[in-house]
C-alpha cells in the first residue's frame, strides 16, 4: 500500500507530534507484528497511535533488551547525565546483560545500538568517545506504565513522594524533582525500602552522624547528586553495591572503608571537583571494571597495577614521586578497552605503561594541562611521552588535547611501522607548537573522521600531507568528514588534481583560517563531498566546480566574490559576507538563506538564481522595504521566487517580532512591519499642530527634550538591543515614549495603537527614562541662593510668606495594576516641594513603607533630612515648642492654606498630564518605577520652563538681590519679634508633634502642619 509521507507527517504535526515521536511510529511499524485478529484495521497519526507503536516494538524485544529499555526510562531527562558507559554500566550492575565476564560491555554496546536503531533512544552528542542519548517523552511515559507496580518514578512536578515510600515498597527509586528539598529528604525517609536495588537521586538526600545504611544493603545500583561527608563515609555498608556514581560530592578524599566493597565495579566521581585523593584500599577492589577520576588528582596508591579487571579508566594522572612514576602502574592492565590520560606533562617516559601491547583498547584519550608557555626542555620531553604512548592496532578512537610538542608523535607521522589499521576517528584539539599536520595518516584503510582545532603555527597544508602509500592508491581512502578549525596562519593549502585523496569525504568544515584558495585537488578528486562549510575564512575569493555538493554555508567570508558552477547544489546559507555579487549555476538550488544585519538592498544577484523557498534575516530597514511588496523597489529582485520569508534580527542574532512573508502563485504577501505608523509619527513631527494634538506638548518643547538627548543611550540603544530600533529616528523613539507616559495604557496597547510591538515599546520608553535622568536631571534639582531670592520675593508677594523658599506635599501614587508580589495598590509616596512657578525643585519617590503614615513618611524622607542638616537651608538649628503661638498661628495657618493651594495645583496637573503614575502599566520593578516617575516631574517642570517667561527682565538682574532684602514688611518684623519673645520664655519646652527649626541670623525654618509643610529662610 502507498502511502503518502509529506501527508501523514502533516497529519502527525497536527497532532502534536514531534519529529522524534514519528520516528518512534514509523520505524516501529516496521518492525513490529499485527496478530491476524488485531482490531486495528486503519491506523490514524496520533500519540495513540505513537504509544501502540512503541508497545508493538516492546512486545517485539528479547527479554534482555526489554528489562534494558525499561531500566532506561528511569533516568532523569538530562542528557548530560549519563552517556553510554554509564547506562551500560548500570544495567551489567543489575545483571541484563549475560555472556562471558570480559565481554560484557561489548554486549551492553549492542543493546545500546539497538535501542537507538528502533528510534525508542535518540542519539545527541558525542564527548570523550561517549554517545549521550535522549528518551522522547511518549516513550518515556511507556516505560514508566510498564514499570509502576515495582518503581517510584518522581520527576519534576512531583511532590508526594515520602507519602508514597511509606504506603509501598519499590525495587528502584528515581528521583529529579524540583519540589523535593533537601532538607525534607532524608535517608531516614528509606528505611523501609529495604528491597530497594537501584537508586538514582538528582537532588541531596541528607544523611546524619550516626544514621545506618544498613537497611539499605540490597542497593546494587546508587546515583547520587551533592552527597554529604556522612553519607560517603557510611558507604561500606552497602556490601552489595555494583554501581557508585557520586555527583558534586564536597570531599577531598575517600575513607579507606571503600577498600571493603568487595562487589563494587563501577565508580565514576568525576564530578567531585575536590577530590584529589585515591586511598590506599581502593587496590583492594579487585571486581572494579569501571572508575572514572576528576582531572586534578595529585595522589594515585601503588598497587593500583593490581585492578586487573579494569576494562574503563578516566581521568588517570601523570604523577612523579622520585622514579616512580604513576603511569607504571597500567602496565598490568591489558583488559583496558576506554583510557583517559591527564596531567602527561609531569611524566618523564611511559613506556611502562605498555600502551601498545593493550590488544583490546578502543579508545584513547591523551591530555596535557594547558599552560601559557613552553621551553625547549618540556617540548623534547612531551614529544618523548607521547611516543612511548604508541596506540595498539585495535584503536578505533584518539584524542589529543593541548599537546605542546613541536613534533607529532612518531607513529602519527609515520604508521608504516605501527599500523592504525582500525582507527576511525582522530581529534587533535589545542596542537599550540606544532608546525605540521600529521602526514603518515593518508593510507590508513579505516580513518573516517579527523579534526584539527586550534593549530596556529601550521602555515602550510603540502602534498606531503596527502601522500599515497602506493601510486595508485588514493590517500585517505575512508575519510568521510574533515574539519579544520583555528589554523589562523595556514596560508598555502596544496592539492594538484593528479593527487587522488578523499574519494570519499562528504563533509568539510574550515573556520578561522585563511587557505588563500580553494585547491584544485579538492573539487576535482572530493566527488562525493555533500556538506561544505566556511566560516571566517579569509583569502578565497571564488567557490565553484564543486559538482556534488549538495549543502554550502559560508559565514563572516569577507572576501568570497562568487559562487558558481554548483550543479547539485540545493541548500545554501549565507552570513555576513558583504562582497559577495555573483551567484551562477546553481539549477538544483531549493533553499537559500541569507543572512546580513547591515545590508539595506535586496542582493542582485538574487536575479540569477531561482530557489524555491527564500529566507532573509536582515535589518528592519531593508525588511520595511521588502514590506511594501509590488510598490517597492526589491520586489523586482524576489519575485520570482516561489515563497519568500523575511525575518528582522536583533544585534545579537536573535529572530525579533518582525516579519514578512511573501508566496508568488497565488500572490500573497502578509507582514506586521508596515510603514504606516512610521509615516503617521514622521508627519506629525513634521506637522507641529499634528504632533501637539498627539503629544499635548508644544512643538519647541518637544524639540528641545529630543535636543537633550543627543547622543544618549536613547540614540545609540540599538547598539546594545535590537538592531532593528536603528530604523525609528531619534524623535521618532522620543514621541513613542512620551505617548506612553502620557497614556497610561499597558505597551501591548500603545503598541497596538502605533504599530509597534509590545516588547519595542517597553524597551523605548525605559531607554528613553534612563537617557533622561542622565541628561535632563539639571531641571529638576534645588535652586541656588539667586534662585532661591526670586523665589523667596515672589512668595511674599504672592502669599504674604516673608523668605519661604517652598511648599512640601506628599501624595500618594495609585495604580489599576497589582505587581511586585502582590503589594498593595497604593504602593507609592511622591513628596515633591514646589515653588511658586509650580515648579518642582525637590521631590523624593519610594515605596510606602507597610503601616507608615504620610506625616511618618515625610519625617524619614530625604528632604526632611536635607533642611534638618541644612543642605539646603543655611544656619545652625533651634529646636522649640511652637505649638502655641496664638498671635502667630493664626495668621501663618491663613497663609499657609494659600500657599498648600500651590501644591494641590502642582501635582493635579502632574497627574493629569503624566497618566502613566496611575495607569494599568507598572515596569517589572519598583526602582524602575521610581525612575518614571521622577522623569515625569522632570518633564512637568521642562514644560513649565519652555511655556513662561522670565518674571523679571534681564537689566534688572543686577539689583535683584538688594530690592528683595528690602521687602521685609512691618508684619514680617512683627511677626518676629512675638516669635522670638515667645522662644525667650519656652526655651525648655519641647514637642512631640509639629517642628519648627529656627536660625537667628539667617534663619531656617520647616514647619510641618500633617501632610503640608512649609519651607521658609527667616
Amino acid at each position: 500500500m502507498e502511502v503518502d509521507r509529506s501527508s501523514l507527517l502533516d497529519d502527525a504535526t497536527k497532532e502534536g507530534m514531534t519529529p522524534e515521536s514519528i520516528a518512534v511510529v514509523g520505524t516501529n511499524r516496521g518492525q513490529a507484528r499485527l496478530s491476524p485478529g488485531a482490531p486495528r484495521a486503519k491506523l490514524t497519526w496520533s500519540r495513540q497511535l505513537a504509544k501502540e507503536a512503541v508497545y508493538l516494538s516492546y512486545e517485539d524485544m528479547p527479554p534482555d533488551l526489554k528489562q534494558c529499555f525499561l531500566y532506561y526510562s528511569l533516568l532523569p531527562k538530562s542528557i548530560t547525565l549519563f552517556n553510554d558507559l554509564h547506562v551500560i554500566g548500570m544495567w551489567i550492575s543489575e545483571g541484563f546483560i549475560h555472556g562471558n565476564s570480559g565481554d560484557l560491555e561489548e554486549s551492553g554496546q549492542k543493546y545500546y545500538k539497538e535501542l537507538i536503531s528502533r528510534n525508542l533512544i535518540e542519539l545527541g552528542n558525542l564527548n570523550y568517545g561517549q554517545n549521550y542519548c535522549s528518551m522522547h517523552d511518549i516513550v518515556r511515559s511507556f516505560g514508566h506504565h510498564m514499570v509502576k507496580n515495582e518503581a517510584l518514578i518522581a520527576h519534576t512536578g512531583e511532590i508526594d513522594i515520602l507519602n508514597k515510600l511509606n504506603s509501598k515498597k519499590f525495587h528502584r527509586l528515581s528521583i529529579e524533582t524540583d519540589e523535593v528539598q533537601s532538607g525534607d529528604f532524608d535517608w531516614k525517609s528509606l528505611q523501609e525500602q529495604q528491597s530497594m536495588r537501584t537508586l538514582i537521586s538528582n537532588v541531596e538526600i541528607k544523611m546524619e552522624p550516626g544514621d545506618s545504611l544498613v537497611t539499605s544493603s540490597s542497593l546494587r545500583t546508587l546515583f547520587i547528586k551533592g552527597a554529604g561527608v556522612a553519607l560517603v563515609e557510611s558507604l561500606h555498608q552497602l556490601q552489595h553495591l555494583r554501581y557508585l556514581n557520586l555527583r558534586n560530592v564536597g570531599i577531598s578524599a575517600f575513607p579507606e572503608n571503600i577498600g571493603k566493597m568487595k562487589f563494587l565495579q563501577y565508580l565514576d566521581t568525576n564530578a567531585c571537583k575536590n577530590l584529589v585523593h585515591l586511598p590506599d584500599s581502593i587496590v583492594k577492589l579487585g571486581q572494579l571494571r569501571y572508575l572514572n577520576l576528576p582531572n586534578k588528582l595529585t595522589m594515585i596508591p601503588r598497587g593500583f597495577h593490581g585492578l586487573r579487571n579494569m576494562r574503563i579508566l578516566g581521568g588517570f594522572p601523570a604523577l612523579m614521586d622520585g622514579d616512580w612514576c604513576s603511569l607504571d602502574e597500567l602496565g598490568p592492565l591489558s583488559l583496558l578497552r576506554f583510557l583517559r590520560l591527564v596531567q602527561l606533562e609531569n611524566a618523564s617516559s611511559a613506556a611502562n605503561a605498555k600502551i601498545s601491547e593493550k590488544k583490546h583498547l578502543i579508545n584513547l584519550l591523551l591530555y596535557c594541562t594547558p599552560r601559557p608557555e613552553q621551553n625547549e626542555d618540556g617540548q623534547q620531553r612531551i614529544e618523548k611521552v607521547f611516543n612511548e604512548l604508541c596506540p595498539p592496532s585495535s584503536v578505533e578512537n584518539i584524542d589529543i588535547y593541548w599537546y605542546f610538542g613541536q613534533k607529532l608523535p612518531s607513529w602519527m607521522m609515520s604508521t608504516a611501522t605501527v599500523p592504525l589499521n582500525n582507527l576511525k576517528s582522530l581529534l587533535l584539539f589545542d596542537l599550540v607548537c606544532c608546525t605540521q599536520l600529521p602526514d603518515g595518516l593518508c593510507h590508513l584503510p579505516c580513518l573516517q573522521v579527523l579534526k584539527v582545532n586550534r593549530a596556529p603555527c601550521i602555515k602550510r597544508v603540502g602534498t606531503e600531507f596527502l601522500r599515497p602509500s602506493q601510486p595508485a592508491a588514493a590517500s585517505f581512502p575512508m575519510l568521510n568528514k574533515m574539519v579544520l578549525k583555528g589554523m589562523v596562519e595556514w596560508d598555502e593549502w596544496e592539492w594538484e588534481e593528479k593527487v587522488q585523496a578523499m574519494p570519499r569525504l562528504e563533509e568539510l568544515l574550515l573556520e578561522n583560517c585563511k587557505p588563500g584558495r580553494v585547491p584544485p585537488g579538492l573539487a576535482s578528486n572530493a566527488r562525493a563531498l555533500r556538506k561544505l562549510v566556511m566560516e571566517d575564512v579569509e583569502q578565497i575569493s571564488c567557490l565553484e566546480i564543486f559538482p556534488s555538493v549538495v549543502e554550502l554555508t559560508v559565514v563572516d567570508c569577507p572576501d568570497l566574490e562568487s559562487i558558481t558552477n554548483l550543479p547539485s547544489l540545493q541548500k545554501l546559507t549565507i552570513t555576513r559576507c558583504p562582497n559577495l555579487k555573483s551567484m551562477k549555476d546553481v539549477p538544483a538550488l531549493q533553499r537559500l538563506s541569507l543572512e546580513n544585519d547591515e545590508t539595506e538592498t535586496v542582493p542582485g544577484y538574487l536575479r540569477d538564481v531561482n530557489p524555491r523557498h527564500l529566507e532573509l534575516r536582515c535589518g528592519l530597514t531593508l525588511l520595511t522595504t521588502i514590506a511594501a511588496g509590488k510598490s517597492g523597489p526589491e520586489f523586482a529582485k524576489f519575485s520570482h521566487i516561489e515563497r519568500v520569508k523575511c525575518k528582522g534580527i536583533s544585534v545579537w542574532g536573535g529572530s525579533s517580532d518582525w516579519y514578512v512573508s511573501y508566496t508568488r502563485e497565488p500572490y500573497s504577501l502578509d507582514t506586521n512591519a508596515n510603514s504606516s505608523f512610521l509615516e503617521t509619527l514622521t508627519s506629525e513631527v513634521v506637522d507641529a499642530q499634528r504632533l501637539e494634538s498627539v503629544l499635548k506638548m508644544p512643538r519647541r518643547t518637544f524639540d528641545y527634550v529630543c535636543s537633550l538627548l543627543k547622543e544618549s543611550s536613547l540614540e545609540i540603544m540599538s547598539n546594545y538591543f535590537f538592531f532593528y530600533m536603528s530604523f525609528f529616528s531619534l524623535e521618532e523613539r522620543v514621541a513613542i515614549a512620551l505617548i506612553m507616559l502620557k497614556s497610561g495604557d499597558l505597551p501591548a496597547t500603545v503598541g497596538s495603537f502605533l504599530g509597534v510591538n509590545e516588547s519595542t515599546v517597553s524597551l523605548v520608553t525605559k531607554s528613553f527614562v534612563d537617557a533622561m535622568l542622565e541628561r535632563a536631571q539639571h531641571h529638576l534639582c534645588w535652586p541656588q541662593s539667586d534662585e532661591i531670592d526670586k523665589m523667596k520675593y515672589k512668595f511674599d508677594k504672592i502669599h504674604g510668606l516673608p523668605n519661604c523658599c517652598g511648599v512640601l506635599h506628599t501624595t500618594s501614587i495609585t495604580s489599576a495594576s497589582r505587581s511586585w508580589d502582590h503589594q498593595d495598590k497604593d504602593s507609592f509616596v511622591l513628596q515633591g516641594v514646589v515653588d511658586p512657578d509650580m515648579r518642582f525643585t525637590g521631590i523624593c519617590v519610594a515605596p510606602r513603607p507597610a503601616n507608615t503614615s504620610q506625616s511618618s513618611f515625610l519625617r524619614d524622607s530625604n528632604l526632611f533630612e536635607y533642611c534638618e542638616k541644612g543642605a539646603w537651608l543655611n544656619g545652625s538649628k533651634l529646636k522649640n515648642d511652637l505649638l502655641d503661638i496664638p498671635p502667630y498661628q493664626a495668621e501663618f495657618s491663613r497663609r499657609h492654606s494659600a500657599a498648600r493651594n500651590i501644591t494641590l495645583k502642582a501635582l493635579a496637573r502632574l497627574e493629569d498630564t503624566w497618566k502613566f503614575m496611575h495607569g494599568e502599566w507598572r515596569p517589572n520593578k519598583p526602582l524602575e518605577m521610581s525612575r518614571a516617575i521622577h522623569v515625569c516631574c522632570i518633564l512637568y517642570n521642562i514644560v513649565i520652563d519652555m511655556e513662561e517667561v522670565a518674571a523679571m527682565p534681564s537689566d534688572q538682574d543686577v539689583s535683584y538681590s538688594d530690592e528683595v532684602r528690602q521687602l521685609a514688611d512691618e508684619d514680617a518684623v512683627r511677626m518676629r519679634d512675638i516669635l522670638s519673645q515667645h522662644l525667650l520664655s519656652s526655651i525648655s519646652s519641647q514637642s512631640e508633634g509639629n517642628s519648627c527649626f529656627i536660625q537667628l541670623s539667617g534663619e531656617s525654618k520647616m514647619r510641618s502642619t500633617g501632610r503640608e509643610a512649609v519651607l521658609a529662610c527667616w
